[in-house]
């Protein structure tokens, strides 16, 4: 655990806010609830309020005050985040008002948090498929120039301590 221990602290130093947006996913709501537990990160939980909260009744879990809970359908920034997205993709055929609809799935909302700077990384995964939430980041958030390739990965730390990376899993079918 010497190795989740230092990137808790890497993290903790960094101070970032963290959009999640599957925020009416118990396991989501349990990760934000440690991450503030432990001040390893400000987590935004993306979701209906009333559904955050319930699943959070559910675990027995109060929330606190201090994670924000963002409903991209009731959402100030809503507006403005369609419409920077219709920017971005109307040379792609996205219309303004396809952007208005699309900006209500919480994988794009999150993704747009980051890139309007309102959020320092988005967390995703829990609750929806690798595709989608890599095709998500890629459509908002884009690819470094000069990569063809996107990838991803996971760690495991089994009861053991031994630390394991999972790289590629769903992305990459042929890795080298």
């Amino acid at each position: 655990m010497a190795m989740m221990t230092r990137l808790h602290e890497r993290a903790r130093a960094l101070d970032k806010k963290i959009a999640l947006p599957e925020g009416e996913d118990p396991r989501t709501i349990q990760a934000a609830h440690w991450l503030v537990e432990h001040k390893v990160a400000r987590p935004v939980l993306i979701g209906a309020e009333s559904a955050v909260h319930a699943a959070a009744d559910g675990l027995g879990l109060a929330l606190p005050s201090s994670i924000p809970i963002v409903d991209p359908a009731r959402s100030e920034q809503t507006q403005r985040y369609a419409q920077a997205l219709f920017q971005l993709r109307k040379q792609k055929g996205l219309t303004y008002e396809q952007a208005g609809q699309v900006i209500q799935d919480v994988l794009y909302f999150g993704d747009m948090m980051v890139r309007e700077g309102d959020a320092d990384g988005c967390v995703a995964g829990a609750a929806h498929p690798s595709p989608d939430v890599i095709k998500a980041a890629i459509r908002v958030l884009g690819v470094a120039t000069g990569s063809a390739l996107v990838s991803s990965f996971f760690l495991m730390v089994l009861p053991d301590g031994r630390p394991l990376t999972y790289a590629d899993c769903g992305v990459n079918a042929s890795p080298d």
